[in-house]
């Protein structure tokens, strides 16, 4: 299987688009693909998880918007002592508090591919992240964080992206003249196994070399159906990490979509995407 690397680095335009740090409550509404998949892996996975001992404490990585943190809490034990999102944004974090922290959600402020802070390590007995690792660089890093912050015998369950045909659309707007001045550095977008053979093969190699565990590191293919052509807009501006002056936004997203009904992606039930998803399960 393959993947490929794609990215979107800031130019000095004078007027930039928003870019998904700007965008929460874009993200919020438009960002139903991540709590799809959310919901379909724990649905899958959620029996084979080991909840070895009676309050808990629970770490999701990348906790963005807060929505996918509050779905996973519907698939933990009731007795659950306490549930840490936790995401580089201080503005993802503070909506997050706003809109879905209580008395057991909380969430704080971490780059999990930083320093983890010495509050943290071996303080989790479970550490999730969905759809987070495709948008870092230093997957080492953050994995060996993520050993160093459970306990014994702790379990860390993952989602994140390998291949999407927006990449696709979007390295071709990239190799255009129009385009290529406002998507410099194309080839570092974070999801660094756009083009790598067996990707599965090398983070389990990854994850066991840090000591983990590995029960189950996968690939899964999936396609999803964006419910409209607004909808398909609206996520591509949340995720936005282009710096395409704002007034000439509205005209990437019509190419964009253009080059999705070429693909013969869009129909009577939306826009199409094809992507390829990688899983991973494993303990410490």
């Amino acid at each position: 299987m393959s993947a490929k690397d794609v990215c979107a680095v800031a130019s000095d335009s004078q007027e930039p688009v928003m870019n998904m740090g700007d965008n929460i409550k874009l993200y919020n509404k438009a960002n139903v693909i991540t709590r799809n998949d959310t919901q379909l892996c724990l649905q899958e996975y959620s029996p084979r998880f080991n909840w070895y001992k009676k309050n808990a404490r629970i770490l999701d990585v990348g906790s963005g918007d807060g929505s996918v943190t509050t779905i996973l809490s519907t698939f933990l034990p009731s007795d659950y002592e306490v549930l840490i999102g936790a995401d580089i944004n201080p503005k993802s974090v503070k909506f997050a508090n706003d809109n879905y922290g209580n008395k057991r959600i909380k969430f704080v402020q971490l780059d999990i591919a930083g320093t983890l802070p010495d509050d943290m390590k071996e303080s989790f007995d479970h550490v999730f992240s969905f759809y987070v690792f495709h948008w870092i660089d230093d997957h080492h890093k953050a994995f060996t964080n993520i050993y160093n912050a459970l306990q014994k015998d702790g379990e860390f369950f993952a989602t994140f992206l390998l291949f999407s045909d927006i990449y696709l659309g979007m390295e071709m707007l990239a190799k255009t003249k129009k385009w290529a001045t406002w998507m410099p550095n194309f080839d570092k977008f974070p999801s660094q196994y756009y083009d790598f053979h067996d990707p599965d093969v090398h983070v389990a190699n990854m994850l066991k070399n840090i000591g983990f565990n590995v029960l189950d590191v996968r690939c899964k293919q999936r396609i999803y159906h964006y419910e409209s052509i607004d909808v398909y807009k609206d996520i591509l501006t949340a995720i936005n990490s282009f710096d395409i002056p704002k007034d000439i936004w509205s005209e990437f997203l019509e190419e964009s979509v253009q080059i999705k009904k070429d693909m013969h992606l869009v129909d009577e039930k939306g826009v199409k995407t094809r992507y390829n998803l990688m899983v991973i399960h494993c303990t410490k």
